[in-house]
């Protein structure tokens, strides 16, 4: 999920992740399915922008055992006047973009390609809701 020339689109990314070529690896969890696997020792990857990170996150303040790594997938934006444009309507931290080193972002950030990753971000959504 990057963008510029060469990166998919989003409706090929989720026809990737749905086709099962990943195996059980990628799937829809419920929210009583993802506390057992973070009971369990799987990390959990915040894909909100940072500045919401910051205001609230998972786990309680000073307890530490909650692995939750933010790996913001939409970023200030590149241009100051846009930035300046977001804040003028009041949007935290200026209109934003994709990240465009997401992927590398989020692989510098969990390293361990077999380690269990529930990825969560504000809204919500779920791999079984059509792009």
């Amino acid at each position: 999920p990057a963008f510029g020339e060469g990166s998919p689109v989003w409706p090929l990314i989720h026809a990737d992740l749905k086709s099962g070529k990943f195996g059980s690896a990628v799937r829809t969890v419920s929210v009583a399915d993802a506390k057992v696997l973070l009971a369990k020792g799987a990390s959990l990857a915040d894909v909100r922008p940072r500045i919401e990170f910051e205001e609230f996150r998972a786990g309680i303040d000073g307890d530490d055992s909650l692995d939750v790594r933010n790996v913001p997938y939409m970023v200030p934006h590149r241009s100051a006047v846009k930035r300046w444009q977001g804040m003028m309507l009041c949007t935290k931290d200026g209109l934003k973009q994709r990240d465009w080193r997401f992927t590398r972002s989020f692989a510098e950030r969990f390293p361990d390609k077999s380690a269990p990753i529930i990825v969560g971000c504000k809204t919500g959504g779920d791999i079984t809701l059509e792009p």
